[in-house]
């Protein structure tokens, strides 16, 4: 009977049942037209919600260059840019120029991590990793 009020135990199951299942992102509304993107307050903005003209889809909002967290909030934007050193990408997460970038860096680097997301629940399907779109 005990093992039923074990932290530990209780921990393991949290891990086992929802680590890797699907998670709630948003509602397609909260950007409704093409360009508009949303920070996740709730990841500590660490993501986006964004709408591009192929669809929504989370994506990384962590700079690859320094980590720095690149939007907050919500807007429309066809770009996004990092306040730090003005690395800049596309909706879509493709690095589209960095000011001191002198050598070109392998394609995973040169894009966010971007994951498609269900059109009726905007939950995560898949991981967070790369999903080598372009």
């Amino acid at each position: 009977m005990s093992w039923y009020f074990d932290e530990r135990i209780f921990a393991q199951e949290q891990r086992l049942l929802f680590d890797d299942g699907p998670g709630y992102i948003g509602h397609e509304l909260m950007v409704p037209a093409v360009n508009d993107y949303r920070s996740l307050d709730w990841q500590d903005h660490a993501s986006l919600l964004v709408r591009s003209a192929d669809g929504v889809f989370e994506l990384s909002n962590i700079c690859r260059h320094r980590q720095a967290v690149m939007l907050e909030g919500c807007g429309n934007a066809e770009r996004i840019v990092c306040p730090l050193h003005r690395w800049t990408y596309d909706n879509r997460g493709t690095l589209l120029g960095a000011p001191s970038l002198s050598q070109p860096r392998p394609e995973t680097a040169r894009k966010l991590a971007r994951s498609a997301v269900s059109r009726s629940a905007i939950g995560r399907v898949g991981s967070r990793e790369y999903d080598g779109s372009t």
